[in-house]
């Protein structure tokens, strides 16, 4: 008998490692799409969460700072709301602040002149409703918004409600 003196690897050897190479790539891509999915849904998340509290925010310390709620300029229970209130400035001073949405970005207005969006343009206010509340002590004003930001994969969006009452409205 001859020795087998052939050195290498058969065919079916080589299919062997290939089918095990493709399936670990596979599971490597795999997991690699779903943390990139996953990282673009957290990051997603946080921005809409920033942005929605900072606005949020804003409102709150607007609608604190009120001493008269208008209720000519305002919309109140339905969408789009809008909400026109006098604050004071100091102590002689008042000022006209209105909160409203102007192509799907909440902005707010101080005697007529743009103060600045309180969004970014990419994160849309979907809905916004204020309502106002009648005390007897004074008046408070209850807000829904709703914030929502397109992605390349998908919508998120974030609903917030408070209720605020005006500071400068006490009886």
């Amino acid at each position: 008998m001859k020795p087998n003196l052939q050195k290498g690897i058969t065919l079916v050897e080589m299919l062997v490692y290939v089918g095990i190479l493709v399936l670990v790539l596979g599971v490597i891509i795999n997991s690699f799409i779903v943390l990139s999915n996953s990282y673009l849904t957290i990051r997603t998340t946080q921005k809409l969460h920033g942005a929605g509290l900072s606005a949020v925010d804003r409102i709150n310390s607007e609608l604190r700072g009120g001493v008269v709620l208008d209720d000519v300029n305002s919309t109140f229970g339905s969408h789009p709301g809008k909400v026109s209130i006098t604050t004071a400035v100091g102590t002689t001073t008042l000022s006209v602040d209105e909160l409203y949405i102007e192509n799907g970005i909440l902005v707010l207005d101080s005697d007529s002149t743009r103060e600045g969006p309180l969004t970014p343009s990419d994160i849309i206010v979907s809905n916004l409703v204020f309502t106002r509340i009648d005390t007897s002590n004074g008046v408070a004003v209850k807000y829904d918004v709703t914030f929502e930001y397109v992605g390349v994969s998908a919508t998120t969006s974030m609903t917030l409600h408070n209720t605020v009452v005006m500071r400068g409205a006490y009886q």
